[in-house]
């Protein structure tokens, strides 16, 4: 598709954002990721302009996310969905398949 026959965005839609490799580059190691803090903004404008229809999404931990984003308590799912943290703030593990 090119970016001219893009949908208009609709406040309908909700937005999964992927960290490492898409809003951040990917690191040496995953320590060495540091957030700029206008992307940070970026973030907390998009969730405030979807009345919270923004989620992370990372095969980090949710603790690590955390690390990344500081007093930023996004819904999230962690380690490829194995953790998930819902828009009320409740984390929910699921079994990691054998």
């Amino acid at each position: 598709m090119r970016p001219d026959q893009a949908p208009v965005p609709s406040l309908a839609w909700a937005y999964f954002l992927d960290i490492d490799g898409t809003l951040v580059p990917l690191a040496g190691s995953p320590g060495g990721v540091r957030i700029d803090p206008g992307l940070r903004r970026v973030i907390e404008a998009l969730h405030a302009g979807t009345d919270g229809a923004v989620a992370l999404i990372t095969g980090r931990s949710l603790s690590d996310v955390d690390r990344l984003f500081p007093a930023l308590r996004l819904p999230a799912a962690g380690q490829h969905g194995v953790e998930r943290r819902d828009a009320a703030g409740r984390i929910h593990p699921h079994p990691f398949p054998s």
